[in-house]
């Protein structure tokens, strides 16, 4: 299932991707990156080509990011906030 919906965080805007993780994938404008949580939950990065694909080979764990100089923390706690709200709505969805 592919499918794309744009969320605002204020002034910030990503979208959201199926991924064959089996939820959501968020695209980061500002990071240039699609976010998504692996099934340990550990967030997950990935590069964002510019037609819109994902380098899904070249992915890694954000918390094995070294170089943080400029990084927006703001920005990525939004993103991380996002992705765990999701999972723990569609959890207590299939419980229901």
């Amino acid at each position: 299932m592919n499918w794309h919906k744009f969320f605002l965080f204020g002034s910030r805007s990503v979208i959201i991707h199926m991924f064959v993780t089996n939820g959501p994938m968020i695209h980061s404008m500002h990071f240039g990156r699609a976010f998504w949580l692996d099934d340990e939950n550990e967030l997950c990065s990935a590069p964002w080509r510019k037609d819109g694909t994902v380098e899904e080979l070249n992915w890694d764990y954000v918390s094995e990011w070294t170089d943080l100089d400029g990084l927006d923390l703001g920005r990525l706690l939004e993103i991380h906030k996002s992705l765990v709200i999701d999972a723990v709505t569609e959890h207590e969805q299939m419980r229901a």
